[in-house]
C-alpha cells in the first residue's frame, strides 16, 4: 500500500483521503450526487476564501500533477 510514487496511496496520507472519500460516497448515496457535488464546492470555498496560502501552494502543486496518469493507474493498481 505503501506507494511513494503516488501521494495518494502513501501510508500517511491514506487514512484522510479514504475517510473524506468515503464521507462524500455516503453524502452520494444518501442525498445524490448533485447535493454532494455542491457540498464538495462550497467547502473548498469555505477553504480557499479562509486560507488563501494554502489554495495558492495546492493550485501550484496541482500544476505538476498529471491528473490523468493518476486516474489511469487506480485501474492498474493491484488489490
Amino acid at each position: 500500500m505503501n506507494n511513494s510514487k503516488n501521494i495518494f496511496f502513501r501510508t500517511q496520507n491514506i487514512v484522510v483521503i479514504y475517510t473524506a472519500l468515503r464521507i462524500l460516497l455516503a453524502m452520494q448515496k444518501q442525498l445524490g450526487l448533485e447535493a454532494m457535488l455542491e457540498y464538495r464546492g462550497k467547502y473548498l470555498q469555505s477553504v480557499e476564501s479562509n486560507n488563501p496560502l494554502l489554495k495558492h501552494a495546492v493550485t501550484r502543486a496541482l500544476s505538476l500533477i498529471d491528473v490523468e496518469k493518476i486516474y489511469k493507474e487506480v485501474f492498474h493498481r493491484e488489490t
